[in-house]
Formats: structure tokens, C-alpha cells, sequence
């Protein structure tokens, strides 16, 4: 598994087991959020991890996440870069993926962020693929999940709405921000 779907993985509580995603082409989110270091560069934990981020493009919303991986031959350091975009009041990570043909892909989730809480919600795959198979969304579904095809407003209004069941809303990854 690539190193941006295992952060998603973990962020997602999928750690024990196969990771399927749902993918966009370009970092879904309309406007690039200005990120403030004191906002965002801190030590987080969650249940199953414990992740370390660094602004490292304020203007352009780029991220960087670090973790210990725990391997045979010892403990590793695993990063990974996220791009952080906003429609609206709402806020998205996307962590770019290459897949095997080479092309650009973005792995997603949907952000709720206080001082010291940071919440993910990670899209429902099964949600989609109903969507998708119906004709209702655009996107079709591939080997490792789904990839959405263009998005317009409607859309992005369909998966902020917890009635589309298109986010796991039941079971987000929590984060509490432990240092700075």
C-alpha cells in the first residue's frame, strides 16, 4: 500500500485491513485555505495514532503529516502532504495519489477543526458505488474505490448532507491536539 492511502487508512481506523478510497482529479474543495502555522502545526492523537503536522506552504493550504510505523526491522518515520481546500464553511484534505498507469489522483476527507479537535469524516464507498450504479453521481468505480467524475454544487452539497449518507458520519477519526 502507497504511503498516501496508509495515512488515509489510519485516519480512516482501516489499519488492520485492505483500503479502498474515493478519489477526485483535482483537491476537492474550491478555495485554498490559508493556513496559520500556530493553528496548525501541532501533535495530535487519536486512537491509533499519533500524527505530528508542519505547515509547509501557507499560501498554498500544503501540509505535512508525520508518523512512527512500527516494521520487523524497527520503527520508521512515514510522511505525507495534504492540500487543504474549503467550499464554503466546509473543509476538505486531499493527499495526492499516483496510481499505477501514473496518474494524478487526490484521496479525500471532510475536516471539522477547533483549537484543539480535529475531526475527519471519511467518504462511505458503498454510498457511492449505489450513487454511481443509480446514475445519481458522477464517477465510476475502479479496482481500488471510486472516482468521482465532475463535481458541481448540487454534488458537494449531496456529501456535506448527512441524510446522502455519503460520509460516515456515525464513525468520524477524532484527533486532539496534545502539543504544539
Amino acid at each position: 500500500m502507497n504511503q498516501t492511502l496508509k495515512l488515509m487508512c489510519i485516519l480512516s481506523l482501516l489499519v488492520q485491513g485492505a483500503c479502498s478510497a474515493v478519489f477526485v482529479a483535482e483537491p476537492l474543495g474550491d478555495t485554498v485555505v490559508i493556513l496559520n502555522p500556530d493553528e496548525w502545526q501541532a501533535t495530535w492523537l487519536s486512537d491509533e495514532v499519533v500524527v505530528t503536522t508542519t505547515v509547509l506552504d501557507a499560501d498554498k493550504g500544503l501540509i505535512q503529516a508525520a508518523w512512527i510505523e512500527r516494521r520487523p526491522a524497527g520503527a520508521e518515520l512515514e510522511t505525507t502532504e495534504a492540500y487543504l481546500r474549503s467550499s464554503g464553511d466546509i473543509l476538505y484534505g486531499n493527499v495526492k495519489d499516483v496510481n499505477e498507469q501514473g496518474e494524478t489522483r487526490y484521496v479525500w476527507l471532510r475536516i471539522n477543526k477547533s483549537p484543539r479537535r480535529l475531526t475527519f469524516f471519511k467518504p462511505d464507498i458503498e454510498q457511492f458505488q449505489s450513487l454511481i450504479e443509480a446514475g445519481q453521481f458522477p464517477g465510476k468505480v475502479i479496482e481500488d474505490g471510486i472516482v468521482l467524475g465532475t463535481l458541481i454544487a448540487q454534488h458537494i452539497k449531496m456529501i456535506n448532507s448527512p441524510s446522502s449518507q455519503l460520509l460516515e458520519w456515525e464513525d468520524p477519526v477524532v484527533f486532539i491536539r496534545i502539543a504544539d
